[in-house]
């Protein structure tokens, strides 16, 4: 299937559902730049790496000018890179919950700050940040990755309004639960978590959707839908259902 090769950047593109999108847009015959710290799993694949610490501003500029150099102009942007540390707050030190936010928050500003002026100065691009459910709900274990989530969700809401008429797109792609290196502490049993292959894919097709918030199956969808409605009834049943499956586990 041709896109005209239109490139896209995804962040933390080396595993997990990063790589996995990444390996479906290459099928789909786009040009694909990986910005990650490791290149493991991204060096089997004909793409673009660029070995970039999301959370160094100085990195990310470097691994966006390689980027235009090679495929002279950015398209898309998917901010993917993320990582979760589980453990109660009070237990969290300053400098783990700074260093969470670093590469989920900052990560995804610095990508942005990188990326967005070249859009705007083509008069078109797309802006993909991706969420979860739970920096809306709120999640026990998880609050270094809930509170960058949900800042993501008010940046990205902030970004729609300020680059109104300017041919730049703004949007959230909430993926289920998947099987990653980031839920495995959640001690949800796999078969309860969705696929990377079929949530990397799915997220591809929608990948030039002009929907504010992209989803990758109807439950998700609903899930998103009360969510953002009823999220504190949403947490207490993400969070009854991850006992249960915890229980099943041990």
């Amino acid at each position: 299937m041709s896109h005209g090769r239109k490139s896209v950047i995804v962040t933390g593109a080396d595993s997990g559902i990063g790589l996995c999108m990444s390996r479906a847009l290459l099928n789909r015959g786009y040009k694909v730049a990986a910005l990650d710290i490791s290149s493991n799993n991204i060096a089997q694949h004909d793409m673009l790496y660029c070995a970039v610490d999301v959370s160094q501003p100085g990195e990310v500029e470097r691994g966006v000018e390689q980027v235009l150099d090679k495929f002279g102009a950015i398209d898309i942007l998917v901010n993917n890179a993320c990582v979760a540390v589980f453990g109660p707050f009070l237990e969290r030190s300053i400098e783990s919950l700074r260093a969470e936010l670093d590469t989920n928050l900052f990560g995804c500003i610095n990508t942005i700050r990188a990326v967005l002026p070249h859009m705007q100065a083509r008069g078109t691009g797309i802006i993909w940040n991706v969420s979860s459910m739970v920096g809306i709900t709120g999640f026990s274990g998880l609050t270094g990755y809930t509170m960058s989530k949900g800042a993501i969700e008010s940046l990205s809401r902030t970004l729609t309004q300020e680059v109104q008429g300017t041919g730049v797109h703004v949007g959230i792609m909430h993926p289920p639960l998947t099987r990653t290196a980031s839920a495995m502490p959640l001690g949800v049993p796999q078969e309860a978590m969705a696929r990377p292959e079929i949530v990397g894919e799915r997220l591809a097709a929608a990948i030039e959707s002009g929907r504010s918030v992209v989803t990758t199956d109807f439950m998700s969808s609903v899930f998103v839908w009360v969510g953002y409605r009823h999220p504190r009834r949403l947490g207490s049943l993400l969070a009854q259902m991850t006992k249960r499956g915890r229980s099943q586990v041990r």
